[in-house]
């Protein structure tokens, strides 16, 4: 784990909300942060708020991961010092979409 990554993982740490970090099944320290997961429209719609939200223009807001959203995280990603790949993976965590991030922790797709 390289510094940036380590710093990231301690900034999540400190500001998840109690009652989200008691919800975590596993430490914060074992997660997969290369592992994207399975979301649904729903939670994707969720995630193109929070990135539109913090100034990255997803496009519209229809739960689809399409190449303006993938632009968006990318984005995101680059300016946070997150390995950038465009995908929504872990990159949940720094968005604030913990609830999402820990809903799908046990569901990932390990293919790519």
């Amino acid at each position: 784990m390289n510094a940036t990554n380590a710093a990231l993982l301690l900034w999540m740490v400190a500001v998840l909300p109690a009652a989200a970090q008691q919800a975590a099944t596993q430490p914060v320290s074992q997660l997969n942060m290369d592992a994207v997961p399975r979301l649904n429209t729903e939670s994707i719609a969720k995630v193109q708020q929070l990135l539109k939200d913090k100034g990255f223009d997803p496009g519209r807001f229809d739960g689809i991961v399409g190449p303006l959203t993938r632009g968006a995280v990318s984005s995101f990603q680059e300016k946070y010092g997150i390995k950038s790949r465009g995908e929504i993976d872990q990159t949940l965590f720094a968005l604030g979409a913990v609830d999402v991030a820990l809903s799908t922790s046990n569901e990932v797709n390990q293919s790519r």
